[in-house]
């Protein structure tokens, strides 16, 4: 089954100078941008992304990201 989505941020991902709340901050206008299926609980992982104010809140929340986007055959691009 393809991709139905991509969204690219390995250009953020990657960017050393940057510390993981700042990466938050520039991937998230990005992520608002994907549609699925089921939007609302997208849009509601989304929004918990955004509010993370440690690193492992934000690791635990976007791996239920990287789940959802699994799921719904949408490839998040980190590379």
């Amino acid at each position: 089954m393809a991709w139905t989505q991509t969204v690219k941020i390995g250009h953020i991902w990657k960017d050393e100078t940057l510390g993981w709340q700042e990466i938050r901050d520039a991937v998230i206008p990005h992520l608002r941008r994907l549609k699925g299926d089921d939007f609302g609980n997208l849009e509601d992982i989304i929004d918990e992304l955004a509010e993370t104010t440690t690193v492992g809140e934000f690791d635990t929340v976007w791996g239920f990201l990287y789940d959802y986007a699994d799921a719904e055959r949408i490839w998040i691009d980190v590379f």
